[in-house]
């Protein structure tokens, strides 16, 4: 049994007394330097360009990077219990009296590896190809030791350059990553699976690597403290409990140092503003730091500097794949593999209890060709309305979207206006019974896409009037263009290999034929085909080419994520809710009881065409 699942521990308490700290000396598997030195002497000039070009590259850049036990240990003393849920896989620790997570989300801002579902490798037709090449074939078995001792024996001047490449990012991962003890068998299917490189360099590195570390500790003090007494107690001159930590520890090493601030330079400098965060660092050698010196630091508020409970990205890391791969992770919690469903077949939609959706206008957007003609008595099309907000260069932005719940006087206004007040000087866009359905006090309260588009622009209004606060973590399409898509879909009028929208669009490819048989309206359009032909469509991947991909979407079935009460018409208001927490970067802490709250909040919102934070 692991601490983590030690239930006498109460929540927010060190799983270790100070009474019950003990020295510690830690011997690390992981040898960062010394393989970057080996990599390094070992590819031809030709090969190591490939290598800087590749997955790995940056680490060539920790040169340097000695393990600092010493350090490790104090921290592993310090680690604080947590409420267990479906984001366990974190790791908390006490420094000072401050709190500090080590989760995925961390580990791939620091490490720069990428988080993501792992899949199998398939039909792979050059298996044990360079085991049987190089290492001696199927039937020799090697261990870590001996794997370094022959990577440093190969003649790589006389090798392939491609198998130099596939050889070096094995070596890599599989000693410095996947770092274990020297009896142990290096991993023969990472080294089948690097000869297929392109399913090597997407595997999700960032997750791999940070299942093993975490594992390694959570587990790395337990009942030591207890092993520690005993000894003591059958040999006084016993002084310091000595114990391996398996991973990649330079990770956790630099972590330390990007959530710590205020560490003695005779410990660590930071000596670049590159990224990922792991290259800015450069620690001293362990030797000059003993145990008394660190146990003191950490426990002193006035040489303490900042302690990071948890990590943003800056605006270079937001764009990077391992932010975008892990950023939702921080509202939703962690998604493991058994999660994931992957469709390769468009599965039904969710039928709204047989009730016909009826579409609205069409929103005048910049994705969409407009009409030659309109219909008898179609509505007007509504223009864009860009508020005139002052821009804000602020970093941060005090944000609370249940403030409401605290001050329901930004709500009196609104409230006389609704009950017919006429002295309320306001010009308001909407009719009442727009308001009325918002609140839901009418059709169920489910709300139209006049509703939610209305909300949309207010949130992507929000974002621009604080750029820097406010980095984009959502993106949204017209709901107007969305509905008239599923309609027509949904009703089977369209082709199997086009669907003409009257003149919106010139054609639109989309795909099988045998879910259009439905009887009825169905708004939630599974997104399998249509939504990835419609990024085609608006050359979407003409901007990203990397997210282009021919392989099924993968939807991702979030437990943890607040659910709507069955049998409710509030799907519309979790949709709004959920946008907004996800684009202002906030946690998901809301529920089902904070519906009616949240209609009142978006209603007052959409009064005053403006989202009070």
């Amino acid at each position: 049994m692991v601490k983590s699942e030690s239930s006498d521990i109460e929540v927010g308490r060190m799983y270790f007394r100070y009474a019950d700290h003990f020295p510690g000396r830690i011997s690390s598997m992981c040898n960062l330097s010394s393989v970057i030195k080996a990599i390094e002497e070992k590819l031809t000039k030709r090969q190591l360009n490939l290598f800087k070009k590749d997955v790995f590259e940056y680490f060539l850049e920790c040169r340097s990077f000695p393990f600092s036990g010493v350090i490790l240990h104090n921290l592993l003393l310090r680690q604080v219990a947590h409420e267990e849920d479906s984001r366990e896989d974190q790791l908390w620790f006490q420094i000072g009296e401050h709190l500090t997570c080590l989760s995925i989300v961390e580990w791939c801002l620091v490490t720069g590896l990428s988080y993501g579902v792992d899949t199998e490798l398939r039909n792979n037709k050059t298996v044990h190809r360079l085991r049987n090449t190089y290492f001696g074939g199927v039937h020799r078995k090697i261990k870590l030791k001996e794997f370094d001792a022959l990577f440093k024996k190969l003649k790589f001047e006389e090798m392939d350059d491609m198998d130099a490449l596939k050889i070096a990012l094995f070596y890599f991962a599989n000693i410095v990553l996947n770092a274990r003890k020297n009896h142990c068998q290096i991993n023969f299917d990472w080294l089948n699976g690097v000869d297929n490189i392109e399913y090597f360099r997407n595997r999700p590195w960032g997750l791999l690597s940070w299942e093993m570390i975490y594992e390694s500790l959570d587990d790395a003090l337990f009942e030591k403290d207890e092993k520690f007494k005993m000894t003591r107690l059958k040999n006084p001159d016993h002084n310091i409990e000595k114990y391996n930590v398996y991973g990649f520890t330079s990770g956790v090493q630099a972590w330390i140092y990007e959530a710590i601030g205020g560490l003695p330079s005779t410990w660590v400098v930071k000596t670049k503003k590159k990224i990922p965060r792991i290259v800015q660092w450069k620690p001293m050698a362990s030797s000059r730091i003993n145990f008394a010196e660190v146990y003191s630091f950490f426990n002193d508020e006035s040489r303490l500097g900042d302690v990071l409970q948890t990590f943003e990205p800056n605006s270079k890391e937001s764009s990077k794949k391992y932010w975008l791969t892990t950023r939702f992770i921080s509202f939703y919690g962690d998604v493991s593999g058994e999660s994931v469903q992957v469709f390769t077949e468009v599965p039904l939609g969710v039928s709204k209890f047989g009730r016909a959706y009826i579409p609205s206008y069409v929103y005048n957007s910049p994705y969409m060709i407009p009409p030659r003609r309109r219909g008898k008595n179609a509505r007007p099309i509504p223009r864009p309305q860009i508020m005139d907000h002052v821009i804000d260069m602020n970093t941060s932005v005090d944000i609370n979207p249940l403030r409401g719940l605290e001050d329901s006087s930004m709500f009196a206004k609104f409230d006389r206006w609704f009950a017919g007040d006429m002295t309320v000087d306001r010009r308001v866009q909407y009719p009442w019974s727009f308001f009325q359905l918002l609140l839901g006090l009418a059709s169920m309260g489910w709300l139209g896409d006049e509703h939610i588009h209305e909300y949309f622009q207010l949130i992507s209004e929000k974002q621009r009037q604080y750029p820097n606060a406010l980095v984009q973590r959502v993106t949204h399409t017209d709901t107007f263009f969305w509905v008239v898509l599923n309609q027509l879909w949904n009703n089977g009028n369209c082709a199997v290999d086009s669907l003409v929208l009257d003149d919106r669009l010139n054609c639109y490819l989309c795909g099988r034929q045998h879910t259009m048989s439905k009887s009825m309206t169905d708004v939630d359009m599974p997104l399998e085909v249509i939504f990835r032909r419609w990024l085609e469509y608006v050359c979407f991947y003409n901007i990203r080419l990397e997210l282009r991909s021919a392989d099924p979407w993968k939807v991702i079935v979030v437990k943890s994520a607040p659910q709507q009460e069955p049998g409710t018409g509030d799907c519309g208001v979790f949709v709004l809710v959920f946008t907004m927490y996800l684009m202002f970067g906030l946690r998901l802490e809301f529920n089902a009881s904070h519906v009616e709250y949240f209609r009142k909040k978006i209603t007052v919102d959409i009064f005053y065409d403006d989202i009070v934070l």
